[in-house]
């Protein structure tokens, strides 16, 4: 059986493409739904998939109101402000790398 030539050129890039696509599928793709999955589950990951339990949004509730993540937050954010001032040339002085070290200290 011979194909068109235009089924032959759309096969051949579908074959280009299929390892980028099968990438993204795994690594990306899978991660962002586990994520959502385990974002509404209570994971005993020894029992495999057996030990996932829906509880809602109990997980978003204990974020919430845990502060150590707010600390967190609060840290971060404060980095993410002092990484870059201009973003043409680095800080001379050393506050930029006390406030790096601090927030790895305290994460």
């Amino acid at each position: 059986m011979r194909l068109k030539k235009k089924t032959r050129e759309n096969l051949a890039g579908y074959l280009f493409i299929l390892p980028n696509l099968l990438g993204f599928s795994i690594f990306i793709l899978f991660s962002l739904l586990f994520s959502l999955v385990l974002i509404f589950t209570n994971w005993d990951y020894l029992e495999g998939v057996k030990g996932l339990v829906f509880i809602g949004l109990n997980n978003v509730k204990r974020l919430i109101h845990d502060e150590t993540v707010l600390i967190n937050a609060v840290l971060q954010v404060c980095h993410a402000n002092d990484a870059g001032d201009d973003g043409q040339k680095p800080r001379d002085d050393l506050t930029e790398v006390d406030s790096s070290v601090s927030y790895y200290f305290l994460w």
